[in-house]
This record gives structure tokens, sequence and C-alpha cells, in this order.
């Protein structure tokens, strides 16, 4: 591409994406995305991007600049929400089909299509596996076909979503001049499936630093949960924040806890379209936000101000675990991941998180890509844990250097913290298998330069 086209692009970053300055790896992908119209064959591109680099803007844009129609495939409903309010914003026109909509709002899709009034589709899995909708399709001519979030055509479509594993037949009808497949955290085995399943050759792999510099990663040996989260979201500079809780249940008791001290409310797949939408929006324009949120949230998130992820569960791969911790600092500015280990509850991740050596390394090398800068920072490099509130409470109710019985203890415990005897039960029965706390003839001490 010549320096006039290049100029172009910028140009059209500025005025139709309100975009100053584009990354060079952005323009560099942006360039070689732009340059499939012209190919005679159908080309393959699978971008290996770190969460906030900007991928949108990636496809977006050759999208904008292309003669032909565009279809863009989410994988949640929240993220196709955030695309389209996106576009509105920017008066970019496009097309939605999703699940839901009457014969009515179809047809007025597909004339908005017949009269060139749109070149953007954004859609879902589901709806292509309708032939009604692919045979209104096949009459139009497509440029690209985009996945984002490639990595879920593997691990969902492999589980509960087997409409992506039908998308080899949509791509087919479609006839796209290129493929284009996004996701921040895919590992080489998800790659090499993506290559079976969606890619009819192998495809021109770009990949960027999957390093979040500005993330640092923390550890913490979590006795008292709801005390931990509570005391890691004081300070104002911690907040907006995510608490990922892993069960729709553990949601609702985290934010109803929370919400005596912080703006809080819940988010998960039990909840209505309405509540859902009126959630995210609330979410991104409180300020000082905290959602307690299963992975349902973790996609659709595009909240640039979030300062901190906290995990109350561990997800079973470095994948979804990066993926989720990614929704922090996607401004640029110095944000936290927090992981809240819990003993009697291990993933695979577990032992990631609590044997010796940089977090951040071990993550990412999980992925097949690996550290090529120092650390900017964890708990791993530091030799330490993050030390909870609940550990100091616990240190102070067995009262070193004095041996307590464990009756004593709980007794204690429950009139520090107010919680329950079942509550404090757990948080000592934790600090023991942590190695924090020693058993001696029914007497407990807590251990020393733990």
């Amino acid at each position: 591409m010549d320096t006039d086209n290049l100029d172009f692009i910028d140009n059209t970053a500025l005025k139709v994406f309100g975009i100053r300055c584009l990354k060079p790896n952005q323009k560099l992908l942006i360039e070689k995305i732009h340059n499939y119209e012209n190919s005679t064959k159908r080309e393959n591109l699978l971008a290996l991007l770190s969460t906030g680099f900007g991928k949108s803007i990636c496809f977006l844009l050759p999208s904008y600049l292309s003669n032909d129609i565009s279809i863009l495939i989410f994988p949640v409903i929240s993220l196709m929400n955030d695309q389209s309010e996106k576009l509105r914003k920017l008066n970019i026109p496009f097309v939605l089909l999703k699940g839901g909509m009457s014969w009515e709002e179809k047809q007025n899709a597909f004339k908005q299509l017949s009269l060139k009034k749109s070149r953007l589709i954004i859609t879902n899995p589901e709806m292509l596996t309708q032939e009604s909708i692919l045979t209104h399709l096949r009459e139009y001519k497509f440029s690209f076909l985009v996945l984002d979030e490639a990595h879920t055509v593997i691990s969902w479509g492999e589980t509960f979503r087997p409409a992506y594993l039908n998308l080899p037949h949509a791509i087919s009808t479609l006839n796209p001049k290129a493929i284009l497949a996004f996701s921040a955290t895919c590992n080489t085995e998800t790659v090499d499936r993506l290559k079976e399943l969606i890619f009819t050759d192998d495809p021109y792999v770009f990949i960027s630093s999957a390093d979040r510099e500005n993330i640092i990663y923390r550890r913490v040996r979590s006795l008292f949960p709801l005390l931990d989260i509570k005391t890691l979201l004081e300070s104002v500079q911690s907040r907006k924040a995510i608490i990922y809780c892993g069960t729709r249940k553990k949601c609702e008791i985290v934010s109803a806890y929370l919400s005596a001290f912080y703006p809080t409310r819940y988010y998960h797949a039990g909840l209505d379209k309405d509540e859902r939408i009126k959630t995210e929006a609330w979410f991104r324009d409180e300020d000082g936000a905290v959602l307690a949120a299963t992975n349902a949230f973790g996609l659709g998130v595009d909240s640039k101000h979030v300062r901190t992820v906290i995990h109350l569960y561990l997800p079973d791969n470095s994948q979804d675990y990066l993926q989720e911790a990614g929704r922090a600092g996607r401004d640029g500015l110095e944000s936290t991941s927090y992981v809240l280990l819990n003993p009697f509850n291990k993933s695979p991740l577990y032992e990631l998180f609590t044997t010796d050596g940089c977090i951040r390394s071990k993550l990412i090398q999980t992925l097949g890509r690996p550290l090529v800068e120092a650390c900017s920072g964890c708990d791993g490099c530091e030799g330490k844990y993050t030390q909870s509130r609940g550990e100091q409470i616990v240190k102070k109710a067995i009262g070193i250097p004095y041996f307590h019985s464990r009756i004593e203890i709980i007794r204690r415990l429950m009139r520090m913290t107010h919680f329950d005897r079942n509550t404090v039960t757990r948080a000592l029965d934790r600090a023991i298998e942590f190695g924090l706390v020693t058993k001696r003839f029914k007497r407990y001490k807590w251990v020393k330069n733990k």
C-alpha cells in the first residue's frame, strides 16, 4: 500500500471513528486487511491481540472502506449491544440480526442491505444456522466475515454453543473474500482447532504481545472473602471494579453485602434482557461502580476505567482468566487483578498461583507465547501473598504468641467480624489448610513469618 493510502487510513480513523492516532500494530493490521479487497483468492487471518489492544477498529475500519458487505459475528448479546451502540454514536449505518426479531424487523434489515444503505451486519452464530437467514444473505457479496472472541468457537462450540460448529456451512454459503478471526487468549491447542474448523487454508497469524504491562497480578489467601473484597475496594482509586463470582447465587450474595458500602449491582444470565442492558449501562456510566458478575458479563465489557478485577473463584484455564482479568486497565493506567485463593476449591490454575515464580510469565506461557519483557508487577516475582484483612483478624483472634482452643477462637472471630459460626469456622479451616495456623493438642497457633 502506498503512502497516500496509508494517509487515507489515518484520515478515516480520525474523521469517521474519532481516533487521532492509530497504534503502529493497529495500522499494520488494518493495512493488511484492507489489501484483501484486491485479492483473487480467499484470505484467512487470525489476530492474537492483547486485551485492550483496540481490536474493533482493526476490522471496523476496513469494513467501512469496503465496497461489499461485512458480517461481524459476536458470541454474546452484551457485546453485540456494545458494538451497536458504538456504531450509532459514530453515525455508521448497520444491520442487526439477532434472536427474537419479528418477521417485519428481519425484512426491514434485508431491505437496508438491498438498498445499500448499510454494509455492516452484526449477528451471532445462532442466526447463521437458520436457512431462511442464509437464503436472504447469499444474494449479497461479502468482503469480510469477522469472528470476534474467536477462542469461543472452540471452548463454547464444543460444549454448549453447537451453532459455532455449523459456521463452516455459513462461510461456504456467504463466500466472503476473507475470514478474520480475533482473540486475546487463544492457546496453541485452540489455534490448531480453529485452523481445522474455520479456515480453508492456513491463516496468516498476526501476534501482538499477550502481556498487559499496566495490570499488576496479586494473590490473596482469603479467609473471609466478603470482608477481603470490601477491604480491597476501600480506596476510591480501586474502583470501578468487577468481581467474578462463579455462580449466580454468589453474585447476589456479594452484591447484597457490598451494597452497604459501595454502589454495587450483580449481573448474570438469569437476568432478563432489559435488566442486563440497564445493568451494562449503569456500570458504564456510574462513578466508582462495583459489579458482582459471572462470566456472562466478561466478553461484553468495554468500560475503559475498570481499576480492579477480583476473582472470587478461579476459571478452569488461563484463556478465561486472562480474558476476565483483562477487563481492567483498558485506558492504559495501572490496574490490579486479584485472585482470592480458596484451598478447598482448587481449579487447574490453583497451582500456578501458589507456586514460586512469575505469575505473569506463567499465564502467558500457557498460551504458547513467551513473556518478552521483564515482569511489571506480580506477587510471584515479589515472593509474597497480598495480606488480607481476614488474615489479620484470625491472627489477632488466636492471640500471638498464645495458644487458644478452637472453640475460643471461633467465639472471638464471631465477636470481631459479626459473621455466623459457619462462616468463621470455614475461615479457621482455610487458615489451617493454607498452613497459616498449626494445631497442637487441640490448641491453635499462628505460624510465624508465613
